[in-house]
């Protein structure tokens, strides 16, 4: 038998979080089972067994799922055993399935919110490595050009001056060999505050620096993963209030502010002129604008959904193309530092060698 007690370690609950491939497969499959009218239970102990079958007892999906046979034995909800095994707003979407009693509907839902994440976290991360990595390895070219190539010149030719296009590039790569760490340290300090700042900095400049650069590409893909979510609560039959309520409850400050907003209008106003009169302009202008007119109509749930996900590809697209002119800068930026430091060689060679024929 599995030992239940080990359940209780938190690196298991971590590692199934983190694998959205392994929850993928299992909400597929529990769906189907669930759409032939297999009470969630049951089905998850046949999921269990088979996969007891196939694997080990340690088997991390067979330990996850006995853990949620055992909670639900106990009196808890689907969606309440899921606590602490998958991402708190994937636990609410199917709280809200299982409120409206439409589960199986809400899984495949939930899947099509796994496959956009997936997605939009593919793209930030071609958006961030490539100009990373130019970056790096330009300032390093810069801090090996001053801390190596320069000092062994001058120790070639002792007490040379350098003049022109070869003092700018003594000036520059020795500043860079000397404070490379500092500037490495400041860099990352830097990366860490941006992180740090995009969930947490909600209101004030904030709100106009969501519309340029990096805040513009983060604001886009949260509103695209809220805004599929949404709809998919919305389609397992979850009321407009409701559904903002709950994908309010373990969003980020910055999302949660801007979903408190909409929620509080919504008496006054449908949900499209709700998020209108925020001024937050979230989840998008142009989205904002369908919704207001798609929220005096018959058939909101799928229009919604067809909404987010046509939103969902253009933004990867939009992204797309941000990524390609990032990149086309960092080949740029790195041509600029080659050739800067080709012609500081240059120069240093030529003054070199009238040094010595001066000397000889």
């Amino acid at each position: 038998m599995i030992d239940f007690s080990s359940l209780q370690d938190a690196r298991y609950q971590r590692s199934f979080r983190k694998n959205s491939k392994l929850r993928k497969k299992l909400y597929s499959k529990l769906s189907k089972m669930l759409a032939n009218s297999v009470p969630v239970k049951e089905a998850l102990i046949d999921l269990r067994n088979r996969r007891l079958e196939q694997f080990s007892e340690n088997d991390l999906q067979a330990m996850a799922i006995s853990d949620w046979v055992q909670r639900i034995a106990s009196g808890d909800s689907f969606a309440k055993a899921l606590n602490g095994w998958v991402p708190a707003d994937e636990q609410n979407i199917i709280s809200g399935g299982e409120q409206s009693g439409r589960v199986s509907e809400t899984l495949i839902n939930l899947v099509v919110v796994l496959n956009a994440k997936t997605k939009l976290k593919t793209t930030i991360v071609k958006t961030v490595t490539y100009p990373s990595i130019i970056l790096s390895l330009s300032l390093m070219a810069l801090a090996a050009f001053g801390g190596y190539n320069l000092p062994y010149y001058e120790e070639m030719v002792p007490g040379i001056v350098w003049h022109g296009m070869a003092e700018k590039v003594s000036v520059v790569t020795t500043f860079f060999a000397n404070y490379i760490l500092w500037i490495a340290g400041l860099l990352i300090a830097l990366a860490i505050g941006f992180s740090w700042s995009l969930n947490r900095w909600v209101d004030g400049l904030r709100v106009k620096l969501d519309h340029f650069g990096p805040w513009a590409i983060f604001s886009m893909l949260q509103g695209v993963s809220w805004l599929i979510a949404f709809a998919s609560l919305i389609q397992a039959g979850v009321t407009v209030k409701d559904a903002l309520k709950q994908t309010s409850i373990y969003a980020s400050p910055w999302l949660k502010t801007r979903i408190d907003a909409i929620y509080r209008r919504l008496g006054d106003y449908n949900l499209g002129e709700a998020m209108s009169s925020t001024g937050y302009d979230f989840p998008d202008r142009e989205i904002i604008n369908d919704l207001t007119t798609y929220s005096k109509f018959s058939g909101f749930d799928q229009a919604l959904k067809s909404l987010a996900d046509d939103w969902l590809e253009e933004s990867i697209e939009t992204v797309g193309r941000k990524v390609a002119k990032l990149n086309i800068f960092g080949i740029f930026l790195a041509a600029i530092v080659i050739l800067f430091i080709a012609l500081g060689a240059n120069a240093m060679s030529q003054q070199m060698q009238e040094q010595l024929s001066q000397g000889l």
